[in-house]
């Protein structure tokens, strides 16, 4: 059976709850429509659609239709499952990447060219030359457009902390280090900007509203 077959029929809670009553033991068409409030008919429909992803099987035997459940095709989605799980590498980020900056030594031509391809509306934020577009609902993370401070362009990733200080301790412990101190960005919190061992650049920021 296939998974779309097998997925298909069990999207719907009247036929779960069938599988879950004939887990138990088989059962008949009647003693499966008594516990669901629907018609006689709708209750043989489910059964065929059950049938059908081979998730039952089903014989006359004397006046009534008997159901069993047939459990090994649900090994299809168990399977599936198993390479979901496999595909993933790894614990979530306690820390991610909350913003990029994108460094410009040309901000008008950067900006109007990420209008016209992407649509974004970058508008100041914090100071006039720091310009946004926010993600919204879309997936994906704010993007901000600001001069580059040694005319090269780059793309920085910039990470939420709590707070730096404590966090610029542990960079320092592990080899990073500090290349822009710690400068306060007003409404917005703290920010600075740091090197992995490997030279990776890296923002900083701890959000505090009240600076």
């Amino acid at each position: 059976m296939t998974l779309d077959l097998v997925l298909g029929a069990l999207a719907d809670g009247s036929r779960r709850a069938m599988l879950q009553r004939l887990a138990y033991g088989e059962a008949t068409t009647g003693q499966l429509a008594e516990l669901l409030p629907v018609s006689r008919p709708a209750v043989s429909q489910h059964l065929k659609v059950l049938q059908d992803a081979g998730l039952i099987r089903s014989e006359t035997r004397g006046r009534h239709r008997w159901h069993r459940l047939a459990a090994g095709s649900l090994s299809v989605v168990l399977d599936w499952a198993d390479r979901l799980r496999s595909l993933q590498v790894g614990a979530e980020m306690t820390q991610p990447v909350s913003y990029v900056e994108i460094n410009t030594p040309d901000l008008p031509a950067s900006r109007a060219f990420m209008a016209a391809v992407f649509g974004w509306d970058a508008a100041p934020f914090s100071t006039p030359d720091y310009l946004v577009s926010a993600h919204g609902d879309a997936p994906g993370v704010d993007t901000a457009l600001l001069p580059s401070r040694d005319g090269q362009p780059r793309a920085v990733p910039v990470i939420r902390v709590e707070a730096l200080e404590p966090t610029l301790e542990s960079v320092r412990a592990h080899g990073g280090r500090v290349v822009v101190e710690p400068f306060t960005l007003p409404g917005v919190g703290k920010g600075c900007y740091v090197v992995d061992p490997a030279g990776v650049l890296l923002g900083l920021h701890a959000y505090d509203p009240s600076l």
